[in-house]
């Protein structure tokens, strides 16, 4: 347990840094989300200083804020798509039993046709 939630913690840290290398690299390039920027300013009061290191962990969290609902969507896809499975399975069993059934009906009247018969020689 206690080595699993280091693996997660070391995911996270992991995952993180190359979330902030993302960032950065948008920066240098010029690629600048304007509403992240606009916020960061606001709480910075209009330090540029401070805008430019908030900007940064606003847009980490944008970030990870995309990550969490694309998973979440794909999540609900995917119990969505085994619900679907889990239905047409349901359907499938459900009329093998009826052919299963039909056949036992008939193997029934041909069994009782047979008793008849051999109690009409008896």
């Amino acid at each position: 347990m206690l080595k699993r939630l280091r693996l997660n913690s070391a995911k996270s840290r992991l995952i993180e840094e190359k979330l902030y290398e993302l960032v950065l690299d948008e920066l240098e390039g010029g690629d600048i989300c304007r509403g992240i920027w606009a916020k960061a300013v606001a709480k910075s009061n209009g330090n540029d200083s401070q805008a430019n290191s908030k900007y940064i962990e606003l847009r980490v969290e944008s970030l990870k804020d995309k990550a969490h609902v694309i998973q979440s969507i794909l999540d609900s896809d995917l119990a969505k798509e085994n619900k679907e499975k889990h239905i047409w399975v349901s359907c499938s069993i459900l009329i093998f039993a009826k052919q299963l059934l039909h056949r036992i009906y008939w193997l029934l009247v041909i069994f009782a046709i047979c008793v008849g018969i051999v109690n009409l020689i008896i």
